[in-house]
């Protein structure tokens, strides 16, 4: 019986130790693992350290100024978590006009708003994530999002969520991914009717655009305007459920961890990644498919041919593999021109995706 307590208590810590924020499992799919919220004098310590009012956000096409509305609250509600990345300390700081875990329960559906239900759903408190580089005891900005903003867009209004997601480049650096402007587009034409736009009778995430800088150092040096950056298009993606809208957005393909995917929703089920970067591969690293099993391996599609932009090059993937696939390859693109059908759903999906160029493999080092 103590041997059998033992290994209980051996698993339920290391499950603490691995799930260290599990509220925040929606907003964060790919972070929260990573991330241990501070004690009380830790956050008090931070705050005698860093005015958050010089770095709330505003956002003119706001329906609903988040960064305005914190300024003028007396009490903003606050809670702060710190992220290891290889050496580095990283400090998220969520913010909102409410407890921040009343704000991360918020979710929406489509349906029929009364006039009072529709003012008070344009007016639902979003959470500001404003991201700190400890550099001994100073806290330099690195860069803000929003998670759960309304914004107005004739003749609907669409609700955005944002996501940082920090990735080990090498030993001694860490790669940023912002993805901005993601967003799901409510038909508001009946005014008091919101209708989810859809695809396959499955709601849409469009991307406005996913950033990657190499260097969270340079990122912190030059900020967000000078520092070099990669530009990356995708295909919309899935949203299965409002809870966790990002579950299965682009950064999955980009994190690290072949158990979580890019799903796309697109009307032809094919995929489009496009990065916009000034010189030519040697050679990509993919897992295709949805990885995280053998099931939802079979059950999804994978891709079976692709491309690069300008159609000189294509390629054909394995089927039946859930390790990475290496391809000699030029160009700056993964087009899909066909794919292998799943056996249940018909969505494509990515697990892992990183290209090699002439200074190692751009989004972290990979044993190959």
């Amino acid at each position: 019986m103590k041997k059998l307590l033992t290994v209980l208590f051996l698993i339920t810590s290391a499950t603490m130790l691995y799930a260290e924020a599990p509220e925040l499992k929606n907003m964060m799919p790919n972070s929260w693992q990573k991330v241990t919220r501070l004690t009380e004098q830790e956050e008090a310590e931070f705050l005698s350290k860093v005015d958050l009012r010089e770095y709330f956000r505003e956002d003119d096409y706001a329906y609903y100024k988040q960064g305005s509305v914190l300024l003028e609250k007396e009490k903003v509600y606050t809670r702060i978590y710190r992220e290891k990345c290889n050496s580095l300390e990283i400090y998220r700081v969520l913010s909102s006009e409410v407890p921040v875990e009343e704000a991360l329960q918020i979710t929406i559906t489509d349906g029929v708003y009364t006039d009072e239900e529709k003012e008070l759903f344009l007016k639902r408190p979003a959470i500001s994530e404003i991201d700190f580089l400890k550099d001994g005891n100073i806290y330099k900005y690195i860069a803000s999002i929003e998670y759960g903003a309304i914004y107005g867009t004739y003749p609907g209004f669409s609700y955005n969520y944002e996501n940082i997601m920090y990735r080990a480049k090498n030993a001694e650096d860490v790669g940023v991914f912002i993805t901005e402007d993601v967003y799901v587009y409510f038909d508001a034409r009946d005014n008091n009717e919101f209708m989810f736009d859809r695809y396959k009778n499955q709601m849409i995430g469009n991307i406005g655009w996913c950033t990657y800088y190499e260097s969270v150092k340079d990122l912190v040096e030059w900020g967000e305007d000078k520092a070099d950056k990669i530009w990356i298009d995708t295909s919309a993606f899935l949203i299965d459920d409002m809870k966790c809208p990002l579950k299965y957005c682009i950064q999955n393909a980009f994190d690290g961890n072949p158990a979580t995917s890019y799903v796309e929703n697109t009307e032809n089920d094919m995929i489009e990644i496009i990065l916009h970067i000034g010189y030519i591969p040697d050679k990509l690293a993919i897992i295709n498919g949805y990885a995280q099993n053998n099931s939802l391996y079979k059950s999804n599609n994978r891709i079976k041919t692709f491309k690069n932009l300008s159609g000189h090059y294509r390629s054909e993937l394995e089927d039946d593999c859930l390790d990475y696939q290496y391809v000699p390859w030029e160009g700056n693109a993964v087009i899909s021109t066909d794919i292998y059908k799943g056996e249940r759903y018909n969505d494509t999906c990515i697990a892992e995706l990183n290209f090699l160029y002439h200074n190692g493999w751009l989004f972290g080092d990979l044993n190959e």
